[in-house]
């Protein structure tokens, strides 16, 4: 390869990009619950070395993906009503906060581009596209989290963030959707009046309600027939 030069990939990066890939596949469920993970199977596929996906495993398990248990197995952690109903009140009040933060800074073209999102969280509902709908409302989220300029709270919401995409991933269809939009068009008349209150209040309430579904859809899974 004469006359080209490649930048060398350093350690710290060629694990982010193996986490990347590893949390992408466990949030969408491609990794399933349950499912065992071998570091040297996994380093394997990757074609990288079983440095780099060890750190990842350690990072996955920090944020709840993985779960190891000593001397035995590693494994992607399973999906269960009690860990839904314990992250998705934490995420909502974060969420809350971050609309909280970012009020004073909204501007018309953040109206406007929270209407879009929304406008195309709808589309993907009606068209029953997951994948969709799933960037869209994160989109939407988004905004606020970005006005709000606070990067403790970016840093906790990018580790909760995945435990609860997963739930997205697996239980968020197109009336939830539907629902969710409903919620947004009163979240965007609140921003637009810049009604603290009510902004968080409607916020907060938007994440718990999908959790509520998502916590009686598993706990139905569990139940005896």
């Amino acid at each position: 390869m004469a006359g080209v030069k490649l930048d060398r990939l350093n350690r710290v990066s060629l694990r982010d990009r193996v986490l990347d890939v590893l949390q992408g596949h466990i949030v969408s469920g491609t990794l399933a619950p349950g499912q065992r993970l071998h570091d040297s199977e996994l380093a394997q596929q990757l074609g990288v070395s079983r440095t780099p996906v060890r750190e990842a495993l350690q990072h996955l398990q920090a944020i709840g993906l993985v779960e190891a248990v000593p001397g035995a197995m590693t494994r992607v952690t399973k999906m269960d009503a009690g860990d839904a109903a314990a992250v998705f009140p934490v995420v909502a009040h974060l969420h809350a906060l971050a609309a909280r933060l970012a009020v004073e800074a909204l501007e018309p073209a953040h109206i406007d581009r929270l209407r879009r999102c929304n406008d195309e969280l709808l589309e993907a509902a009606s068209a029953g596209d997951k994948d969709a709908m799933i960037a869209a409302d994160t989109e939407f989220h988004d905004v606020f989290i970005e006005l709000a300029g606070n990067p403790v709270l970016t840093d906790l919401l990018d580790r909760l963030t995945p435990r609860v995409r997963r739930y997205e991933y697996a239980l968020f269809d197109d009336a939830a959707g539907h629902a969710s939009a409903h919620d947004h068009d009163q979240i965007v008349e609140a921003a637009q009046a810049r009604d603290v209150a009510a902004l968080c209040g409607l916020v907060e309430r938007n994440w718990l309600s999908f959790g509520d579904v998502v916590v009686r859809q598993l706990q139905g899974e569990r139940a005896p027939s």
